[in-house]
């Protein structure tokens, strides 16, 4: 019986094998056989058996290409956890599920591991070896444990250039600080009457100075207020004070009141400001939320070049300047400010942007002019998120 079997077997191969070749190409690799595969088969069919010929293409690179598609958004989501230790969010599974079969495994593990994020969670898991290797590298010397811990609470605010401007900078020598806040009476007050609920209370918190202004200090319309900014830094100047000024715009608030932004203070920096646009020079500040100390040189000229750069304006050309950017505003004057005098920006400290100034800022949120469709829906957001951190 078995050896009649046997010879079935033999002659079913043999009418059939071109069929068999044929089904098992399209069930296992989706696809016909070329005439050169279907001619080798055919001959070796019979030694192989169908369990050798059905375990010759699974195995197969071919087969397991088209096994990695098949299971391609399980092979993405693996990926994710074992590179950046998270889910897969549904931007970047769409992104690698068209690019995949161009990229491959290959290429997404390796993509993934040379993103901004796996770097920044390297960073953070070797924050302290890091911190180590740079203060030897600059200074010769093993790094004492109070520089390690004041710089290793803000590695994942300041990053790998703030950690190497950390290590080089000077202790700093005050620790006054000044939170203010300025507006227009007309257009921005309510803005900064709900946002100030939130700095108030972190300033009482924390035994701060929150000083604000109301008005037009220079200029006739509205958004001339945004140099109010310029001529305070000017008048703490004048009045001989040589402490830290947190500036907060009208439109933004701080979220977390268990941050001591003090933590930030503990080197002598001139500027600490999160980027502006997307350029990475490091001119490129946004001066809608800052602190600047007017206790150094630095800080001191960016102050005093700011305020007499706007001064050149004359009265005239502020007369006739009704729309927004009919002059430069505020924060062009400092650019070029920047990018004239490049060495005003060697003791400045870039935070990330969505730290100090953003609309989901894990620090201070900023509700800009582009984040809502009117100053109605921005005072509203603003509401809330002071409402939620009341009630925290």
């Amino acid at each position: 019986m078995k050896r009649m079997k046997e010879k079935l077997y033999q002659l079913f191969s043999r009418v059939f094998r071109r069929e068999i070749i044929r089904d098992g190409f399209r069930g296992i690799l989706g696809r016909d056989p070329e005439e050169e595969a279907l001619r080798a088969y055919e001959g070796s069919l019979p030694a192989l058996g169908m369990e050798g010929f059905v375990k010759d293409l699974t195995t197969s690179k071919e087969a397991w290409e088209r096994q990695k598609l098949v299971h391609a958004e399980e092979l993405i989501r693996a990926a994710y956890q074992g590179v950046l230790r998270r889910d897969v969010d549904r931007v970047g599974l769409n992104s690698y599920l068209s690019s995949m079969p161009v990229l491959g495994l290959k290429g997404v593990i390796k993509d993934l591991t040379n993103s901004k994020e796996s770097w920044e969670k390297q960073l953070e898991l070797r924050k302290e070896q890091i911190i180590v290797e740079i203060f030897n590298a600059i200074h010769g010397r093993k790094a004492d444990n109070k520089s390690i811990e004041s710089i290793k609470g803000i590695v994942s605010i300041i990053g790998l250039s703030g950690i190497v401007k950390a290590v080089c900078a000077k202790p700093n020598t005050t620790n006054q600080l000044v939170v203010i806040q300025s507006c227009d009476k007309d257009v921005y007050a309510p803005l900064m009457e709900a946002s100030a609920v939130s700095n108030k209370l972190y300033c009482n918190k924390y035994g701060l100075t929150y000083n604000s202004y109301v008005g037009i200090k220079r200029g006739f319309f509205p958004w001339h207020a945004c140099f109010n900014r310029i001529i305070m830094l000017k008048e703490y100047l004048n009045q001989g004070y040589k402490g830290w000024i947190f500036y907060i715009d009208s439109d933004a608030f701080i979220v977390d009141h268990d941050f001591d932004v003090r933590k930030l203070l503990f080197r002598n920096f001139s500027m600490i400001a999160a980027p502006g646009g997307m350029t990475g020079e490091p001119w490129d500040i946004n001066d809608g939320v800052f602190l600047i100390n007017l206790g150094t040189d630095h800080g001191r000229e960016i102050a005093n070049r700011w305020y007499e750069d706007f001064m050149m304006t004359s009265e005239k050309k502020l007369m006739q300047a009704r729309n927004w950017q009919d002059v430069p505003s505020d924060q062009p004057r400092l650019h070029g400010i920047l990018k004239q005098n490049p060495h005003l920006c060697n003791l400045m400290l870039i935070a990330k942007r969505e730290f100090l100034n953003n609309e989901k800022g894990s620090f201070v949120c900023q509700i800009l002019r582009t984040n809502a469709k009117d100053l109605d829906e921005r005072l509203r957001r603003i509401e809330e998120g002071v409402n939620k951190v009341i009630n925290k």
